[in-house]
């Protein structure tokens, strides 16, 4: 979650211009108080889309630390929203942020949980295909019922 910040704040002590939208896709946490989010894990290479009120789209994907930014963008609303990969479902809606000339750079963190779903062919311990239907038990009824 810092690596969007310190970027940020490195770019102010630098003189130099800071990005005017950027944040952290990442991994949420298994609570939901502020102490939690230090399990978060970052979700690195995925792409970020920002779309405007008139239907422009401007992409990046982020870093290894899970942190994407637009330096440049026209002035305007925009829609953050992260392609997640198959598997993955954002914990909120998209979110907006505003540019403008006059305002620093708009922070935008979203967080993904597995949707839980699965997927695919199951075989069994020779590799053959296994016909019908598998129900799968999860190891733990309450960290499941959680989720």
């Amino acid at each position: 979650m810092a690596g969007g910040v310190l970027r940020e704040l490195r770019a102010v002590r630098d003189h130099q211009q800071p990005d005017l939208i950027f944040g952290t896709i990442g991994m949420a946490p298994r609570g939901t108080g502020y102490d939690d989010l230090v399990d978060s894990r970052p979700l690195n290479r995925i792409p970020v889309r920002a779309l405007n009120t008139q239907g422009n789209s401007f992409s990046t994907k982020t870093d290894d630390q899970g942190v994407y930014a637009f330096a440049q963008l026209p002035t305007g609303s925009y829609t953050i929203e992260p392609d997640l990969p198959p598997g993955f479902g954002k914990l909120a809606r998209s979110q907006a942020a505003k540019v403008s000339p006059s305002e620093f750079g708009c922070q935008v963190d979203q967080f993904a949980r597995p949707d839980g779903q699965i997927e695919g062919t199951v075989v069994d311990a020779s590799g053959l295909t296994l016909a019908g239907f598998v129900t799968i038990q999860p190891a733990d009824p309450s960290e499941a019922a959680l989720a």
